[in-house]
């Protein structure tokens, strides 16, 4: 899995979006949805899309929190869109994740470095925005014997800067 990513990064074509920058930004707040401890994940993001590709890249910023305990994430790489319909969108994709520590609620999460894959549907209305559900698994696909992932799942908001559509 991890060859995969990395190897996905590497013949990946350059981003063709417009020079102003990104064309979207967002957050998410998410939670886990299989055994284990209570924590949350939340962050925002930023996305570079050219709409005549279905390929983008996003970058995102955030923290898996439990209370008192924080772990600073940051994750990039990038991700594809389908649109079944006009409106409805489903996202795919894996993005390398660095993980400002590697113990969380009592548990070695075997390193920094991670890989953070997902799917999201959603909805595009009044033109610029975005509401979309997102499932996500961030684990460090077996590079660490120590391996638990985090499941994730979520609603995430995002705003679309440019041309409305």
């Amino acid at each position: 899995m991890p060859l995969l990513a990395v190897l996905g990064l590497a013949v990946a074509p350059a981003p063709t979006v417009h020079a102003g920058g990104p064309t979207a930004a967002g957050v998410r707040a998410m939670t886990k949805y299989r055994s284990g401890g209570e924590y949350h994940v939340q962050g925002g993001f930023l996305r570079w899309r050219n709409p005549s590709s279905r390929m983008g890249w996003e970058a995102a910023l955030g923290t898996f929190y439990r209370r008192d305990q924080h772990r600073i994430f940051l994750s990039g790489g990038p991700s594809w869109r389908f649109r079944p319909w006009a409106r409805l969108h489903v996202d795919i994709g894996i993005h390398p994740t660095f993980l400002g520590g590697s113990r969380f609620h009592g548990a070695d999460l075997g390193g920094n470095f991670h890989f953070t894959s997902f799917v999201s549907a959603g909805l595009s209305f009044a033109g610029r925005h975005e509401l979309s559900a997102r499932v996500q698994h961030t684990s460090n696909a077996g590079l660490n014997d120590d391996n638990p992932g985090a499941d994730v799942a979520g609603l995430e908001y995002a705003y679309r800067f440019g041309a409305r559509r």
